[in-house]
């Protein structure tokens, strides 16, 4: 019962350990409450990256095998830059480049793919962990 909040109730009182105040357990209490999610999302992490690294082996593995056209194809597919020359006469490594368009003007290559999809992967991870967080809380863990 707390004392000194009253008169004539007595001296305050205080505690002498941090352990008494529950608060240590508390602490603990509310880091495990994500734990689950937080596992989950790790795990997925961990999984699409293994992945991701398998098709980057798998792909380079291959290298050896691709012949020009296929070189071509692909370099015409991502690249993202091209030499500019417009009022330039360097044509040398310090030339200047343009970000490659298509026939309307949109940007075109792996720089626009990954400026246009990463923030919708972003978005969609963020509200991912907005649904998971609280049935964690909810679920006690």
């Amino acid at each position: 019962m707390p004392i000194g909040q009253a008169d004539g109730d007595g001296g305050p009182s205080c505690f002498s350990d941090v352990k008494d105040t529950g608060i240590p357990d508390l602490q603990q209490w509310c880091h495990s409450l994500t734990l689950g999610p937080r596992e989950i999302t790790a795990q997925n992490t961990l999984k699409n990256l293994k992945i991701f690294a398998t098709s980057i082996k798998t792909y380079i593995e291959g290298i050896g095998y691709a012949t020009e056209a296929d070189c071509k194809a692909l370099r015409k597919k991502w690249e993202s830059f091209v030499p500019d020359f417009r009022g330039y006469k360097n044509k040398g490594p310090n030339q200047r480049l343009a970000i490659k368009v298509d026939m309307d003007g949109e940007p075109i290559g792996i720089a626009s793919r990954l400026s246009n999809v990463c923030p919708f992967i972003l978005f969609h991870l963020m509200c991912s962990l907005l649904i998971t967080l609280p049935l964690g809380i909810w679920q006690g863990g």
